[in-house]
């Protein structure tokens, strides 16, 4: 046995900010030369107590005891693999989705709960929005997060939510201030840990000078200065990651203003102009005619000089079908498409949800290989239908075929194409992120995971297996 320290003030520098890197590097040693560890805690870092004595009592003692809870554990990001899950949960139930109310999450499979959401009002205000969220049930929630040693963060914005920002974040320092000061109210009064900038989409220049980069900045920089200790995070989309100012995100003294800089990596295929069937949610194998991917989207980001650390990747717990009473019949990946036949793929999260794939289309081909070439790049035949996953993509599959399918059942929408996430593509690309050093990812929404009113979520524990085990 050896008597370890583990500096608090290096692991987390900033509340929910995670450097795991010398601590797993003691850890393997130690296991790898048959040492068994005694863990001292100790050493509080600067943000949890007022008067920065070098070492005592945090103001907090919770702060502590979220520190200790996530450092024993087998998830929050440390001890074990030093990544983040981060998912999101919403309060309603619609369409196809099943009951998951926040009492069923298996907690041990996340390190932080983004909860959808709020939305900003004329002059800056906040309001809860989807469902039936409201202070109290936001107080339930956050205080269930922290009983299980986790973070709870407030969504903000949304879809289409751009030129909200622009409008209450407003286009000077001080506007950003104002609307800062209204936020970290909102969120402290609810017990949050932090809040997700959701401001889709964002581009350089937008909404006029002097562009939604500057304000987001501005905004980000107002939040760090009210509530130093909070976990802040954003959510950009697939196409947006390879933006120059991704790189200057950064405090006066180079400190990265945000602790997650996250890729909604779905909803990233259509009829777009020159595009081929693709999938909404690929692993790899993007090109020009078909540029999305987990692979790109994330290496670009990187290379805009955003830590790999701290860049998550997006994944869907629900699919995106292309429907044969919508067009042509796209029925395998990479098929060359009429531009716009079918633009109606997308925005089906609460319809396509995981049990109800798994309900009414998994089943095995029933065709002749899909490919017998070997390349990973499957080409079904038009007439037999089912599963097939895309080694290439990294990506499962439903094919309908050219006259579509209704599924198992005979019950279902027909479709001709199917795309969606499951066990397999979400181990591929967690050993990617892995092997690579990617910080971790998001997931929208957990509850499209769910496949009974007991809280089973396949999805949710194939993601703790491949980032957090």
């Amino acid at each position: 046995w050896q008597k370890t320290l583990f500096q608090w003030r290096y692991i987390e520098p900033r509340k929910g900010q995670f450097d795991w890197g010398e601590a797993d590097r003691l850890v393997k040693a130690s296991t790898a030369a048959g040492v068994k560890i005694i863990a001292r805690l100790d050493f509080q870092p600067d943000w949890s107590r007022a008067d920065k004595v070098f070492n005592g009592p945090p103001d907090n003692y919770q702060d502590f005891g979220d520190f200790g809870t996530v450092t024993v554990g087998t998830g929050g990001g440390g001890g074990t693999t030093g990544r983040f899950v981060t998912g999101y949960w919403a309060s309603w139930t619609a369409g196809n989705m099943v009951s998951y109310p926040y009492t069923r999450i298996d907690w041990t499979a996340l390190t932080h709960l983004n909860v959808a959401f709020a939305y900003p009002q004329t002059g800056g205000a906040l309001a809860y929005q989807g469902g039936n969220l409201s202070a109290s049930l936001a107080k339930s929630i956050t205080a269930a997060a922290h009983a299980n040693g986790r973070k709870a963060i407030l969504m903000i914005g949304g879809v289409g939510s751009a030129a909200t920002f622009a409008s209450v974040t407003g286009n000077t320092a001080t506007s950003a201030d104002a609307f800062a000061a209204q936020i970290v109210a909102f969120a402290q009064a609810d017990g949050f840990d932090g809040v997700d900038l959701d401001w889709e989409g964002i581009y350089a220049g937008a909404n006029g000078a002097p562009g939604d980069d500057v304000r987001m900045k501005n905004l980000a920089l107002a939040l760090r200065t009210r509530w130093p200790g909070m976990v802040l995070t954003v959510a950009m989309g697939w196409d947006q990651t390879d933006q120059a100012f991704w790189s200057g995100m950064k405090d006066a003294g180079g400190a990265w203003l945000f602790d997650q800089f996250n890729v909604m990596n779905y909803d990233a295929a259509n009829g777009w102009p020159q595009w081929q069937a693709w999938f909404h949610n690929a692993f790899d194998d993007a090109a020009a005619n078909r540029p999305s991917s987990v692979v790109s989207s994330l290496t670009k980001l990187s290379g805009r000089g955003v830590p790999k650390d701290r860049i998550g990747m997006g994944l869907p717990f629900y699919g995106s079908a292309w429907a044969k009473s919508a067009g042509s019949g796209a029925y395998y990946p990479r098929q060359t498409i009429a531009e716009n036949y079918n633009a109606a793929t997308q925005g089906a999260d609460i319809t396509w949800t995981y049990k109800y794939i798994l309900d009414n289309y998994v089943r095995a081909y029933d065709g002749p290989n899909p490919d017998p070439d070997g390349d990973g790049r499957t080409v079904p035949n038009g007439t037999n239908v089912g599963y097939i996953f895309d080694e290439a993509a990294g990506t499962p599959n439903i094919t309908g075929g050219t006259a579509g399918w209704t599924g198992t059942k005979g019950t279902g929408t027909s479709i001709t194409f199917l795309s969606f996430e499951d066990p397999t593509s979400i181990a591929t690309k967690g050993a990617w992120a892995r092997a690579n050093g990617y910080g971790g990812c998001i997931i929208w929404l957990i509850n499209q995971g769910a496949t009974d009113a007991n809280g089973t979520n396949p999805l949710l524990s194939a993601v703790k297996a491949a980032f957090l085990q």
